[in-house]
């Protein structure tokens, strides 16, 4: 929210800052006050403003170009419900039966999250969810009255006037639902969906932690992912699992996407992070992974380079 000096800008400063409040950690909220107006505001000539009071969205996975520009009423409550429609979802909407089964059998491979709400527009809690962790869980939006809508009954869990929101989650491959029974916020479904993917790999904090890794199991493929953030995403706990067996993986931090410093980044001879390095069976050349970074995606990239692997050593005997 860029303003002036003016008096109406100052009270619509006021429902920007009450709307950054009822926004909370979802959004980042930011308020820049021109003093001698747009044209001496070098944050407003980067972005292009050219009248004031100007409101601006941004979405971390759109170019910063993209941004949408608020036309309406400054008034709190109108801000955040614009604010929130327009984040997207990264889900599916489930009106019936067939759009349920669906859903459901489409990507077998990963598990579902599945809201029943009694709203008409899917939360902002959810849309953000969605947006994070949408490359390993599948989110899907029901809306109805009540929870007896007569496709939904077959879940044991939910039962005939059970009260609305209710969060079902669908394990990889598997029909039958567990109902989520924590608080309703952002943080603790996160926390809940990140216990159900345990990380089954290796942790390099140290050159001897990777020379360890690197020699143990030298029949099998190595990935490392190399990142600054300070916990296992979601996408490499469920790739520990999906590839137990048939490839070793790790994950090492560093202290910032150009750590020149970083043993891990020399070693592999790394520009930026994240990034995903990939050593082939027996080779101890890494290679830099360039394929589309989804759990999909890095599987199919690692059985394709196995079944290779296997073809070249049949074709030896």
């Amino acid at each position: 929210y860029l303003y002036d000096d003016q008096s109406e800008s100052h009270q619509e400063a006021i429902a920007f800052i009450d709307c950054a409040r009822s926004l909370g950690s979802l959004v980042l909220s930011l308020a820049v006050l021109c003093t001698d107006g747009v044209e001496s505001c070098p944050i407003a000539r980067k972005m292009g403003v050219t009248e004031l009071p100007s409101v601006h969205l941004y979405s971390a996975s759109q170019p910063r170009d993209a941004a949408l520009r608020y036309g309406g009423q400054v008034t709190a409550v109108r801000l955040s419900q614009w604010a929130a429609a327009a984040v997207p979802f990264h889900g599916k909407i489930v009106r019936d039966q067939k759009s349920l089964t669906r859903m459901l059998i489409q990507r077998e491979s990963q598990p579902k999250l599945l809201l029943l709400t009694s709203k008409w527009d899917v939360p902002l809690m959810f849309k953000f969810l969605s947006n994070e962790l949408g490359s390993t869980v599948e989110f899907g939006a029901c809306r109805g009255e009540s929870s007896g809508l007569p496709f939904l009954r077959r879940f044991k869990p939910v039962k005939e006037g059970q009260p609305l929101p209710i969060l079902l989650f669908f394990s990889r491959g598997d029909s039958k639902p567990e109902q989520y029974r924590g608080k309703l916020t952002q943080r603790a479904i996160r926390k809940f969906l990140l216990d159900k993917f345990p990380f089954k790999g290796s942790v390099i904090r140290e050159y001897n932690s990777l020379t360890r890794f690197l020699i143990a199991n030298s029949d099998r493929s190595k990935l490392v992912l190399v990142t600054t953030k300070t916990e296992v995403p979601v996408m490499w706990r469920q790739l520990s699992v999906q590839l137990l067996g048939a490839c070793d993986l790790a994950i090492s931090r560093v202290a910032s996407a150009q750590s020149t410093n970083s043993f891990i980044m020399s070693r592999f001879k790394l520009e930026s992070a994240p990034a995903i390095v990939f050593f082939k069976h027996g080779d101890a050349k890494p290679q830099i992974y360039q394929g589309a970074k989804t759990s999909e995606g890095i599987e199919q990239y690692v059985r394709t380079e196995r079944a290779k692997l296997l073809r070249a050593l049949a074709s030896e005997l």
